[in-house]
């Protein structure tokens, strides 16, 4: 797993970056299971503004507020700046502070030799979406709050919804292709168990 809880930069040219705090990728037995939607194009327009929006990365979107601010195919204005709680082999905590509403968001990762957990909790008013990008070669079920992926398991508690949609996976530049992802709406708080 690699997570993604560093500030947007360098602060003087930041043209590159995406509004993707918190988020991760996963690889399972060295194949890749859990993805980031990738970078397909830097031309601007609707797919680069897809691809750097908060709902095309591995992690919480608050209302309609994008974590921060990204536009044009290379510009972010406000960003939000993680504070890291916790750093240790087995617990990474950080919180953001939207900067486009008055909300929170506070990741925790628990590592252990089977299983991770990924807890999030918000402080906003408004809905809570988290989203899990699939790599195209994996193929799931849901049953209630359990998605079923081959061996694997991904347990959710505190869902008020699990959803499946189709997305488009950059691999490489000028490359899209069709995969799954999962919308799971929830208030407060929301706990991913990943057993392995």
């Amino acid at each position: 797993m690699v997570a993604d809880i560093g500030h947007i930069g360098p602060d003087y040219i930041p043209g590159h970056a995406h509004s993707d705090t918190f988020s991760f990728v996963l690889y399972k037995e060295g194949l890749p299971f859990i993805v980031d939607t990738g970078t397909s194009t830097y031309n601007a327009g609707e797919r680069r503004d897809i691809e750097r929006q908060t709902s095309s990365h591995n992690t919480v979107k608050i209302g309609e507020y994008e974590q921060s601010e990204t536009w044009s195919s290379f510009r972010v204005a406000r960003r939000v700046k993680p504070v890291v709680l916790i750093d240790s082999l087995t617990h990474l905590s950080a919180k953001i502070n939207y900067v486009t509403t008055d909300a929170s968001h506070q990741r925790d990762f628990t590592f252990s030799e089977k299983e991770i957990l990924i807890s999030d909790k918000v402080d906003s008013k408004a809905k809570a979406e988290s989203y899990i990008h699939f790599h195209p070669d994996v193929e799931f079920s849901i049953e209630r709050n359990i998605v079923k992926c081959g061996s694997s398991l991904l347990i959710f508690s505190g869902a008020k919804s699990i959803e499946s949609e189709s997305f488009h996976y950059a691999p490489m530049f000028n490359t899209l292709l069709s995969s799954k992802r999962l919308v799971i709406e929830f208030e407060n708080q929301l706990d991913l168990t990943i057993s392995f």
